[in-house]
């Protein structure tokens, strides 16, 4: 049977591709996320329960659970390693993820998108991008991760969006590009003035676009500047999607740095075949 699972899981959500061999055959998304093996299987069921049969045990292979073994960096993505069966009816297998012991970090779910990226991209040697509920930067050398670090940049900006007093002022669609750049810039030649930037868009309360373009650009400013040693005069590859990849490839563009941009659901479907083929072997 050709029939298997993968399964993601982030800070907020686990994804699941139903696949046939290299076929995707059906994707599901469950609201729920940063949680242990067994509670991801849990959380899966009744996405998956229609897939399964009495008598085969169809594989499954997770990336990112909360209690997923690590390895110590520098190292190539792993393969699949076998877990305990939760069901009699399911081969369970795990992505290890990367530890790093300075400055101490660690990659979960984005393994599978670093192994994606490696395996589509043979031989390429420079710097990943990954935003998503974090970021990640992570330098690639001889199809290894060499080092790597991560900022909760998205997740800030998510809580200033829904949860803080800049909230109302945070709705907009429309989006001022060089408000972007211009707070971009100010954040990369004064990170330490963040605070007080964000408590003068509160007090001058310039519109909507205006608003959330400045707060887009001061996060990912500050990040930049923390980050400059990965991008400066690196190759480097976004993988991501949609309007914040967009933002984090303006940011760089800004700075001389040429980007390109792969999708990040189909790095994780290159990631995770990697993985199955090797399970195969």
């Amino acid at each position: 049977m050709s029939r298997w699972i993968a399964i993601r899981t982030q800070a907020r959500q686990v994804r699941v591709w139903v696949m046939d061999a290299q076929k995707l055959m059906a994707r599901h998304v469950v609201a729920r996320g940063g949680l242990s093996l067994t509670g991801v299987m849990d959380a899966i069921r009744p996405e998956i329960e229609p897939y399964m049969q009495a008598g085969a045990a169809m594989p499954v292979i997770c990336a990112g659970a909360g209690d997923t073994p690590s390895i110590l960096t520098p190292a190539a993505p792993q393969p699949p390693q076998a877990m305990p069966p939760h069901d009699p009816r399911l081969a369970l297998f795990v992505l290890p993820g990367l530890k790093q012991a300075r400055p101490a970090d660690v990659i979960r779910s984005g393994i599978v998108q670093i192994a994606g990226f490696i395996a589509a991209h043979e031989g390429w040697d420079g710097v990943l991008c990954l935003p998503e509920t974090r970021s990640l930067w992570v330098h690639i050398s001889a199809g290894e991760v060499v080092s790597f670090r991560s900022f909760m940049t998205p997740e800030i900006s998510d809580l200033l969006i829904t949860r803080s007093s800049l909230a109302p002022l945070l709705q907009a669609k429309d989006w001022n590009a060089d408000a972007f750049t211009e707070a971009l810039n100010d954040a990369m030649s004064r990170p330490e003035n963040l605070a007080a930037a964000l408590s003068m868009l509160q007090t001058q309360q310039p519109d909507s676009a205006t608003t959330r373009a400045r707060v887009s650009g001061l996060l990912i400013g500050m990040e930049l500047a923390a980050a400059r040693a990965y991008w400066l005069g690196q190759n480097v590859a976004i993988v991501g999607a949609g309007p914040q990849a967009a933002q984090y490839r303006a940011a760089l563009t800004g700075q001389g740095v040429p980007t390109v941009i792969t999708d990040s659901e189909e790095m994780s479907l290159r990631g995770f075949i990697r993985a199955y083929e090797e399970l195969k072997q």
